[in-house]
């Protein structure tokens, strides 16, 4: 009767587990899938910026149901960083970085996400743009300008990672519009003095400054500037002969504004106004003639058969014109334009002066380095001096009856004008080419051609007072009625100095 009785417990009991078994409603998990990344995704992020949200993952079996703890791997493309490359999925199967810092440069990102075994991925890809205004830089950065100068600025705008933001809109303001006004893009002279432009970028805080400064000169003029002078009037006019172009232009002498042009011979080096304000003489270093220019119509009047006029000069009465030129000196009487006398020197003659009274001249020639006094009446040479180095331009001071020699190796002689004795050398003047005194003679102004420099000189002592920096290749002057000097500079301008 035992027996019966365990044998059909245990029978129960099998049927039991058997039931129990056969009635689970989980099934069994199989290994992963799919892997597939979670919508919605972010589609556009910003250069080295972490893209918000970060992609996730999710892991599943073949079932369609997640799979925790599984390992996912990421990879992303070059120049991004993703961070940590591998993580575990929760129990929602879900895997995600926790972060994903895209690339310093504009154009398309990528990050995959991989599972080993067996072997699945996805990939989720961006569009970087480049970041907001962060840096404006402008060109040119420091900015000299004449007093008729323009110049053009042009603005680059970069995000933070340098990348450049193609037409990001940039205005400009000037701190002082007496010295610079803003024209668009355009810096635009008005008077001399300092004025910093600042660039903003619109709807931004990004700004940067550029320096203008405006010195004093004016420019525009065709060719290489040399030779120049001024006829009084309101405003009055310098003319200025300018090299290359073979013409001597009018410029207002209030706005600076180059007017018209009258053609001469070749390689007009200098020019010389008479004291009626009425003719204009230019020389000719390369061609046949000196013109005579008619000032009030600004047009050529005649032309003196000369050939080879280096400069030009008229005898205080106005009635000769005296014309130094390769080989020597001539003298033209001007009521009936003809060759009054003509005197063998040499070699070109660079500079000459002439006494109050008209009586005397005085040459020099740069290649032979020596200085002439030169009876008018007869036109002869009366006395001579080797200087040494390259003799230019002379001055002659009634007061103390010396002239003063320029001298582009370095120096200024100081010679009596009475028969050449030597005074005084003053030296320390590099490059000294034109020379003009003051209206009370007691400053002598000097221009340094090879030095691009102007220097201010006590006349009776040679000390340098002041020492300009003009730039270029300064050549001859003039006085303005202001007591300026105006140099014409082979550079294409005319630096005015106090």
């Amino acid at each position: 009767m035992r027996q019966t009785l365990n044998r059909n417990f245990v029978s129960v009991a099998l049927v039991v587990v058997v039931a129990a078994c056969g009635s689970s409603s989980s099934p069994r998990l199989t290994g992963p899938a799919t892997l597939t990344a979670r919508q919605p995704l972010a589609t556009l992020g910003t250069v080295g910026a972490s893209l918000t949200p970060v992609p996730t993952f999710v892991v599943k079996d073949s079932g369609g149901r997640p799979l925790p703890n599984v390992s996912v791997s990421f990879v992303t493309s070059v120049g991004s960083v993703v961070t940590p490359t591998s993580v575990s999925t929760d129990a929602n199967g879900v895997a995600s970085p926790s972060a994903w810092i895209l690339s310093s440069r504009p154009g398309f990102a990528s990050l995959t996400a991989l599972v080993s075994s067996p072997p699945l991925s996805t990939t989720v890809n961006v569009s970087v743009g480049a970041g907001p205004p962060s840096v404006l830089s402008i060109q040119p950065s420091l900015i000299s300008l004449g007093l008729t100068d323009t110049t053009t600025l042009t603005s680059f705008v970069t995000d933070a990672q340098q990348n450049p933001l193609a037409g990001a809109p940039v205005t400009y303001t000037s701190s002082n519009t007496a010295v610079a006004t803003i024209s668009g893009s355009r810096v635009i002279a008005h008077g001399e003095g300092n004025a910093v432009i600042t660039g903003s970028v619109t709807g931004t805080a990004v700004t940067a400054t550029v320096p203008v400064s405006v010195v004093p000169r004016f420019g525009h003029l065709s060719g290489r500037p040399f030779g120049i002078a001024y006829v009084a009037g309101t405003p009055g006019s310098i003319l200025v002969s300018s090299l290359d172009v073979n013409s001597v232009s009018f410029v207002n002498a209030g706005s600076f504004a180059v007017g018209s042009s009258v053609g001469v011979s070749q390689t007009p080096s200098d020019v010389f106004v008479n004291a009626q304000g009425t003719v204009a003489f230019v020389s000719a270093v390369d061609g046949p003639n000196v013109a005579e220019v008619n000032i009030a119509s600004a047009s050529l009047l005649q032309n003196l058969a000369d050939g080879g006029s280096a400069r030009v000069l008229l005898s205080p009465d106005g009635s000769q014109l005296y014309v130094g030129k390769n080989g020597g000196l001539d003298a033209f009487m001007l009521s009936t334009a003809t060759r009054t006398a003509s005197l063998p020197l040499g070699t070109q003659v660079n500079g000459v002066a002439v006494s109050a009274d008209g009586s005397t001249l005085w040459a020099s020639e740069r290649f032979s380095a020596k200085v002439f006094r030169i009876n008018t009446a007869t036109m002869t040479v009366t006395d001579s001096l080797n200087v040494g180095g390259m003799p230019e331009d002379i001055v002659y001071h009634a007061a103390s009856g010396n002239i003063y020699v320029a001298n582009e190796s370095g120096w200024v002689d100081v010679l009596s004008g009475s028969n050449l004795s030597s005074v005084t050398r003053f030296s320390g003047l590099p490059g000294a080419f034109a020379l003009r005194l003051t209206a009370d003679g007691s400053k002598l102004y000097i221009s340094a051609s090879s030095a691009g420099q102007v220097y201010v000189v006590d006349r009776a002592t040679g000390s340098i007072s002041r020492t300009l920096i003009v730039g270029g290749i300064p050549r001859r002057m003039v006085f303005l009625p202001d007591g300026r000097a105006a140099i014409a500079n082979e550079a294409g301008y005319v630096s005015l100095v106090q």
